[in-house]
């Protein structure tokens, strides 16, 4: 069973009963959004554990990345299988995805970001699987994309549930580094080629920029922005090491996995 060696098994893992048609081409990093670590700490909940339970039914990424160290869950069976993390919109949106009649319906914030980060040419998919001016080469981000969803630690604004990595981020140095760690480790398991960092790391914006933008970019995980919410060149290897807080009173890798067995 093909799995990140450091993410935690939990019980009941779900099968969506589809199975890609070739080893994972990239992945797709998401925010689960405010609203689980919110309903969670009301409940008196650690949000990991709230979103294991959650998406355990909703059959949506591969893995879980919560606030602190040792906090990567798999969520699904296996690598191999196709998870619900990108979503499908309706046809006519779908349809504009894969040519230029997408920037018509965002905002002008994220065209111009996404053309910054990818070209003015690219389109969010390709087609047929096989266009060059694809930001992934399948017309499903599903098929090809491993779906990783983390918990902010604010809900926007001066509320903070966790500290940042840096101001104005919404992850945890521990998110950002579990996040390299994994996409390296996936590059090295599935053989991809020189120049993965920067054309095999996307986020959800980078594949659904229609419903994943506001006025000022996309905010799904929130890198097409003028100031991003997550560091994506750190997650891609492209920046320097962080010091994580291993402190009194964060919660052991050893003490997860008897949790969630």
């Amino acid at each position: 069973m093909a799995l990140y060696s450091k993410a935690i098994r939990i019980t009941s893992p779900f099968d969506t009963g589809q199975v890609r048609p070739g080893p994972p081409w990239g992945v797709c990093f998401h925010t689960t959004g405010s609203g689980l670590p919110s309903q969670a700490l009301e409940r008196g909940i650690d949000p990991f554990e709230h979103g294991i339970n959650y998406y355990r039914g909703s059959k949506g990424p591969t893995y879980l990345i919560g606030w602190k160290p040792g906090q990567i869950a798999a969520v699904a069976r296996d690598e191999s299988v196709v998870t619900w993390h990108a979503g499908e919109s309706e046809t006519a949106k779908w349809n504009a995805l894969k040519s230029t009649g997408w920037k018509s319906m965002v905002s002008p914030a994220m065209v111009a970001y996404f053309a910054k980060v990818y070209g003015a040419n690219k389109n969010p998919l390709s087609s047929d699987g096989t266009t060059r001016s694809s930001v992934i080469p399948t017309a499903y981000a599903n098929t090809s994309l491993i779906g990783v969803e983390m918990i902010p630690v604010t809900p926007g604004g001066s509320t903070m549930w966790a500290m940042p990595m840096r101001a104005g981020l919404r992850f945890t140095a521990w998110q950002h580094q579990a996040a390299r760690d994994l996409a390296a480790d996936l590059a090295q398991r599935y053989g991809w080629p020189s120049g993965w960092q920067t054309e095999r790391i996307v986020g959800h914006e980078s594949v659904n920029p229609i419903d994943r933008h506001d006025s000022g970019g996309g905010w799904d995980p929130g890198f097409l922005r003028a100031n991003p919410y997550i560091d994506m060149a750190y997650i891609r290897g492209q920046g320097g090491g962080v010091v994580l807080a291993l402190a009194a009173g964060l919660i052991g890798l050893s003490y997860l996995v008897k949790r969630y067995r």
